[in-house]
């Protein structure tokens, strides 16, 4: 009996070598469900660990989303984070980064809607770009010209604020092809404000036409609707101009309507801005927006767009709607307005890197609060700043200037409008005077008496 069973066991080894081909592995089939059984047990093991060594794991890849089976994502915000709770998320997600990357790759996995409109062959064209076009169900409808077909599409979207409907209109810059149809909106919305978050050209490529009149001497006609330039105001990082909307009949003017346009001039196209300059840039639209809506019941939603409606324009919605919600309930929910944005219009926040510039300039909101104040209040803010704080034992001034010193110094309507340096040094008043030269500096402000054994200038 042993023998024969040596022999059969001897006949199946070679049978098997004989079948196996060359790139099949020496070890026994039999092992390889132990290997993924020990992988298994090693995962399930990750649910005792703490969600902070979790999270530091995540940081470093050593373990994967999937890895964690799902509890990293109670450090998600269900509902909105009250304003003195936002300052210790955004440390947490500073120190743990993936928690972006989280929370914008949930988001952004919403339900998506039909693009039939946006997507006809007649109306590609009207596209800046194929990727970032309205869904169907809340698409702009323009009136219709007879004899012209899908003449009632717009790249354009209507978006609900956290708290309003339809608050905004989301578009993209406006092409050759579609300037009269951007116009023809504008006035069919009686939009409340435009708000411009591109330059027309950036790195030598048209971002978006210029759809005003270079100079206020002369008006120009976009379909039927007539438009001049009142007033420009240029500050360092926007313009503000004043446009004169009408119609003719028989040369006769028989309506007129006025609106503003915000136009942000420093960002350019896949980068972030100041949070500062655009925090300023948003108070502005706000101030006249919100009187506008008080003042005017009929006015219609605020229009936004930058070069294609999506990146830009979802940045400044999210921080907008926000800093809304902070004024009316004291809390943020950035998380649940991107799903809100996503849902709503294809390319809105179109990275991570967006969606954290919106975590940190609401945070630079929340930490460095209002900074403006009617020159008629400046007596008392003064007194006011003069007090010690009991606890940290600082005043206001103290206070401010450790914020002050975080920033990059400009000026009000000009950027980089100043340079900072020290006092030379006997082997750098040659540099110094070589950069006063090559950047046509037109004045040196001297604020401190000279340090001894220093060289004149």
């Amino acid at each position: 009996m042993s023998s024969r069973t040596g022999q059969r066991g001897s006949s199946v080894a070679t049978s098997q070598r004989k079948h196996r081909s060359r790139s099949t592995t020496r070890y026994d089939l039999e092992k390889k469900p132990k290997k993924k059984e020990m992988r298994a047990s090693g995962t399930t093991s990750l649910v005792s660990i703490p969600n902070t060594i979790k999270l530091s794991m995540l940081n470093s890849g050593l373990i994967s989303f999937a890895d964690e089976n799902g509890s990293i994502q109670e450090t998600i915000p269900d509902r909105p984070v009250d304003l003195k709770s936002f300052p210790k998320l955004c440390e947490q997600r500073r120190k743990f980064p993936v928690l972006y990357k989280l929370e914008f790759q949930t988001a952004v996995k919403v339900e998506t809607h039909s693009c039939r409109h946006a997507t006809k062959k007649t109306n590609l064209h009207k596209n800046q770009n194929q990727k970032v076009i309205p869904y169907d169900y809340n698409r702009v409808v323009l009136n219709t010209v007879d004899r012209e077909p899908d003449s009632d599409y717009i790249n354009a979207s209507y978006i609900d604020s956290i708290l309003k409907p339809n608050a905004y209109i989301v578009t993209q810059g406006p092409t050759e092809d579609t300037v009269g149809q951007f116009w023809k909106m504008i006035w069919q919305e009686r939009a409340a404000a435009i708000v411009m978050l591109t330059k027309t050209f950036d790195f030598i490529k048209v971002m978006c036409v210029q759809y005003w009149p270079p100079s206020k001497d002369k008006d120009e006609t976009y379909g039927d609707i007539s438009v001049g330039v009142v007033q420009e105001e240029e500050l360092a990082n926007f313009h503000i101009r004043t446009f004169r909307l009408y119609k003719k009949e028989k040369d006769m003017v028989v309506e007129e309507r006025f609106i503003l346009q915000f136009h942000y001039t420093q960002w350019h196209s896949h980068t972030c801005p100041f949070s500062n300059a655009l925090l300023e840039f948003r108070r502005r639209v706000r101030a006249v927006v919100g009187s506008r809506l008080a003042t005017s019941p009929g006015a219609g939603p605020m229009l936004v767009h930058c070069n294609d409606g999506g990146g830009r324009s979802g940045v400044y919605l999210a921080i907008d709607a926000n800093l809304e919600l902070a004024e009316e309930e004291d809390g943020f929910d950035v998380f649940g307005y991107l799903k809100k944005l996503r849902q709503s219009r294809k390319g809105l926040i179109e990275n991570e890197e967006q969606y954290k510039f919106v975590y940190d300039t609401l945070e630079e909101h929340v930490v460095c609060g209002v900074s403006w104040f009617p020159v008629s209040e400046l007596s008392q803010r003064l007194k006011q700043k003069s007090q010690r704080d009991p606890v940290t034992k600082l005043n206001e001034y103290q206070r401010e200037y450790q914020q002050i010193c975080k920033q990059t110094p400009q000026g009000y309507t000009k950027p980089r409008e100043y340079i900072v340096t020290e006092w030379p040094l006997v082997k750098t008043q040659g540099e110094f005077w070589s950069l006063v030269y090559d950047y046509e500096c037109a004045a040196v402000v001297v604020l401190c008496v000279p340090p001894k054994n220093s060289v004149s200038l």
